[in-house]
């Protein structure tokens, strides 16, 4: 019996060492379990923070660049407007010209759109009843030199200042209207740069300046007022 207790007891003790070293294990993979469950949840924290922050940066940057372009286009659509009410203006003060200074205008502007041929130069109701009494005569000293005529016509148009010339019963609208409205882009241009770039004198200016005459007036001003005065 001796023997046999022995021999339990031997099993007995190895079995409990067993159970020690699968305990050691298992503990020892339970920590590597949770060291790997830690490091991933770190990996994921950070990689959730990376995400987080750049999706955060891209969000402002989206922000910051469509902030700026309202921005812009408010900026675009205040210099817009303020162009369209300074040419309005600028139309209204031509039209608005004393009679003197109104017709040497129009008769510089002949000067420009007639042709060598005979015509018939049209106005509005309100310049065909301000007409200068001999601005017949004036008509005829301008359109001598270019080897035609016009005559004043009796009907009048219903133009915003300037004129209608008639040649073989085909229309050309020199109002100043029309005239603005074909010029739009460049005065458009002009007046963009006039009233926000000023401090940079656009080319147009510089080659005014040289065309200026000897005495220091304007050539297109010496002309109107040639015109008018022969």
């Amino acid at each position: 019996m001796a023997g046999i207790d022995r021999i339990i007891q031997k099993i007995q003790e190895e079995a409990d060492q067993e159970i020690k070293r699968q305990e050691a294990m298992a503990e020892g993979k339970i920590e590597e379990i949770q060291k790997e469950c830690r490091e991933a949840c770190e990996r994921i924290l950070l990689e959730a923070k990376d995400r987080a922050r750049q999706e955060g940066d891209l969000f402002l940057s989206r922000e910051h660049s469509r902030a700026l372009m309202e921005e812009k286009n408010r900026t675009l659509a205040y210099k817009q407007t303020l162009i369209s009410q300074t040419l309005e203006k600028a139309l209204e003060q031509v039209c608005a010209l004393e009679d003197e200074a109104y017709f040497r205008l129009i008769l510089f502007m002949v000067s420009k759109f007639a042709r060598p041929e005979d015509g018939v130069v049209c106005f509005s109701p309100k310049d065909y009843a301000r007409l200068p009494e001999h601005f017949q005569e004036a008509l005829d000293r301008q359109t001598k030199d270019l080897g035609g005529s016009l005559k004043i016509g009796t009907q009048t148009r219903p133009i915003r200042g300037g004129f209608v010339l008639i040649y073989g019963g085909i229309e050309e609208n020199c109002s100043f209207s029309a005239i603005f409205q074909a010029e739009d882009e460049s005065l458009r241009d002009l007046l963009n740069h006039c009233l926000f770039d000023p401090e940079d004198k656009p080319p147009g200016d510089r080659d005014a300046e040289n065309n200026d005459s000897e005495d220091g007036r304007p050539a297109d001003k010496e002309a109107k007022e040639a015109a008018y005065e022969k």
